[in-house]
């Protein structure tokens, strides 16, 4: 048995499996304890389980558990085995009976809690996993896997905090260093994303992966010279590399620097003459240059491909706004809506295009709709208010622009169209 369990620890499971099967096929095994027979067969299913073996390695759990059906040891090894089989249900199951049997054993909660995991049951994982970690609170495998979950349900400060857990123990997991980072950015933790995203970067040189992450958060700190830093470190790893050159024109859009954005476009478009972010990409840049009809046909040319592609559904209806052709715009702003129906860039086009057909009850629904997610955001609480005075509903515009002043009482415009709609509505008709 010792022989056996030396090799199993030297990951040798096949010689381990040897020496089980010397105790199990001795001649003499009716004189064996069971208790030996029983560590045997247990022994066997773990090596076996860890050669993928998973049905050999319950057929020796269910033999095991013949000479002694309450060791709840076994009947978390077979609830393990099942597990990795990928039979999620009954390894609950028979994992559930070895916690009837010892409630605090850790081994089974925790695998009962990647099992959760792995049928996305997140919140039942996590309050497993938060047992494990009541019972054994330094358990690095039970900080990772309910980090794992928190990220799933987007709760990344809960998630940050238990890879920062794990981290503190094992400074060199890089999968877990990963995810962290993922959270910060997703938390919209974006300096502290730049920050660690170096500190990975000081261990796992050259890593593409991370470095995209990095240039995201800096381009969203408006740090933009930084941002084509990192692109150009990507595109000197890779000089193809389609995300960093697409990433490089939006940022160049963002600085109004549109020929360089073009020129990158055109890069992409040499290697993926289909990509419709470069097409969209061209199209906008052409857009602020007053290049629209050129545009329009990038735009079409994206949408020929990927006739849902929202980006250029939506920049598409903004030329055909100013050219004036606003049953053709809102009809692209409704395509990309059914798309999206909460896509904000897509309402607030909406919102722009009815106010200009003068349909100012369906405009004020789109803000309504904005204004779900951000209630007091004080632009689309004004521009409501301008829209009910544009429609001669003077006490909806009052009321809107009070709103704004609650929030921001040196709101200048909201102050002066206040005066204007409360002037209006007192004129005599």
């Amino acid at each position: 048995m010792n022989q056996g369990l030396s090799f199993h620890d030297l990951g040798k499971y096949e010689n381990a499996i040897d020496c089980y099967d010397k105790i199990l096929n001795s001649k003499e095994i009716e004189t064996i304890d069971s208790r030996i027979i029983v560590a045997a067969l247990l022994n066997k299913s773990i090596a076996l389980d860890s050669l993928g073996e998973y049905d050999r390695s319950i057929e020796c759990c269910d033999k095991a558990l013949l000479l002694d059906q309450s060791n709840f040891v076994v009947l978390t090894n077979k609830g393990i085995a099942l597990i990795h089989k990928k039979d999620y249900n009954e390894g609950i199951g028979s994992l559930e009976i070895a916690l009837s049997l010892n409630p605090g054993y850790v081994l089974a909660l925790h695998n009962k809690g990647l099992a959760l995991l792995y049928q996305d049951s997140y919140d039942k994982a996590i309050e497993t996993f938060t047992v494990v970690l009541e019972i054994n609170p330094t358990h690095t495998r039970a900080h990772e896997a309910r980090g794992i979950c928190f990220s799933r349900i987007g709760n990344y400060k809960g998630a940050i905090k238990d890879f920062d857990a794990v981290l503190s123990v094992e400074s060199e997991n890089m999968q877990v260093a990963r995810q962290k980072l993922y959270d910060l950015y997703n938390s919209k933790e974006y300096g502290d994303a730049v920050n660690f995203s170096d500190k990975i970067l000081v261990k796992i040189i050259n890593d593409i992966e991370i470095m995209h992450v990095k240039e995201m958060s800096l381009t969203i700190l408006n740090r933009f010279e930084e941002s084509i830093g990192v692109c150009d470190n990507i595109l000197k790893i890779d000089p193809k590399n389609v995300e960093a050159l697409i990433r490089k024109s939006f940022i160049f859009i963002g600085m109004n620097r549109f020929e360089d954005a073009i020129k990158n476009c055109k890069m992409v478009l040499e290697i993926e003459p289909k990509n419709v972010e470069a097409l969209n990409n061209m199209g906008l840049s052409l857009t602020h240059l007053n290049k629209r009809q050129e545009a329009m046909s990038y735009y079409d040319t994206a949408l020929e491909i990927d006739p849902k592609f929202i980006l250029a559904l939506n920049n598409k209806a903004a030329i055909l706004f100013i050219l004036n052709q606003l049953r053709e715009a809102l009809n692209l702003v409704n395509r990309a809506l059914e798309i999206d129906p909460l896509l904000e860039q897509a309402l607030l086009n909406k919102v722009i295009i009815q106010e200009a057909l003068e349909d100012f009850g369906d405009s004020i629904v789109q803000i309504d709709r904005l204004l779900f997610n951000d209630p007091k955001n004080t632009y689309l609480l004004n521009r409501k208010g301008v829209l009910f005075a544009k429609w001669r509903k003077f006490e909806n515009a009052i009321e809107c622009f009070e709103q704004v002043l609650v929030i921001d009482p040196n709101h200048k415009a909201a102050k002066e169209n206040k005066n204007l709609a409360t002037e209006l509505k007192n004129r005599p008709v």
